[in-house]
């Protein structure tokens, strides 16, 4: 476990070449188990590859982290990959829909409604990247109800989720639904905000 923090040390230093052998090295505890540290270090080098613009290898990282946090039921590790997965997705060109969220979001909706809700509103946003904002409206509705009537609601994820469906009723030509959703969205981060 010491070189899961060597190596997140070594990342935040800047010295990815060290970082990323020290992360490879922590993966495996005794050279053949996961430890409860092991999607962390595969986040990170997720990350790290992402930041290197290597899009495809970030990510498998990212996609290895949400197994590896799912493992030991660490949620928010899983929201995090999955969110960087979806961006190396998107961001290395594929305009097709991310497959793997759907499957992720119904074992979800057994275990985390956070993850369930963050999970239908990231497939959301990857059916309006694929040209397909009926279907995101669809799934932002899908992650709505997973949000319910839940704290989330007001927090972070009901922003973003908001921020989401604005865009997909703008792409759909909906813009007083696209306002309404967007003025949400921009109500939490002003309340949220420090300033």
């Amino acid at each position: 476990w010491i070189d899961v923090h060597l190596g997140l040390a070594h990342a935040a230093a800047g010295k990815r070449e060290l970082a990323i052998s020290e992360l490879q090295k922590s993966l495996l505890a005794g050279g053949q188990f996961e430890h409860p540290l092991s999607c962390i270090a595969l986040l990170t080098l997720g990350r790290i590859a992402y930041e290197q613009g290597q899009f495809e290898d970030a990510g498998k990282w990212f996609l290895e982290a949400t197994y590896s946090a799912a493992l030991y039921s660490q949620f928010d590790v899983m929201q995090e990959a999955f969110t960087g997965a979806l961006a190396a997705h998107l961001t290395s060109g594929k305009r097709e829909f991310f497959a793997p969220l759907l499957p992720a979001a119904q074992w979800a909706r057994r275990n985390s409604a956070p993850l369930e809700a963050t999970l239908l509103t990231l497939a959301a946003q990857s059916a309006g990247a694929a040209g397909d904002p009926a279907r995101g409206i669809v799934l932002a509705a899908d992650a709505r109800r997973a949000i319910g009537r839940h704290e989330m609601l007001g927090g972070a994820i009901g922003a973003v989720h908001q921020f989401e469906v604005a865009r997909l009723q703008f792409r759909s030509g909906n813009l007083a639904a696209g306002n309404t959703a967007l003025a949400a969205a921009l109500g939490f981060s002003a309340a949220s905000s420090l300033r």
